[in-house]
């Protein structure tokens, strides 16, 4: 249920936020204690059907790329990348 929902918000805020180059998803918590790799396939084929599935924007859906980011370090990346970027104006 709760993948079925999430699939459906983040349909939503893709089509809300065209981010037509793609959909970076963080973590996943239902397949955080799952260690066996079919049923984690089989969850995420789930939530790809559930991403799709939206009244009338099947077809700009299908061409949104998903992409599921396994680093734990990527948040600790975007503040490095602040500070570097941003350090002369903060």
């Amino acid at each position: 249920i709760y993948m079925n929902f999430y699939a459906r918000i983040c349909s939503n805020l893709a089509l809300i936020s065209e981010c037509y180059s793609g959909l970076y998803i963080t973590e996943l918590v239902p397949l955080k204690n799952i260690m066996n790799v079919e049923v984690k396939k089989k969850i995420l084929m789930n939530f790809m059907k559930k991403f799709e599935k939206h009244d009338g924007k099947i077809e700009i859906l299908k061409k949104i790329p998903v992409y599921i980011v396994t680093n734990k370090d990527v948040a600790l990346f975007g503040c490095g990348n602040v500070v570097k970027n941003f350090s002369g104006i903060l």
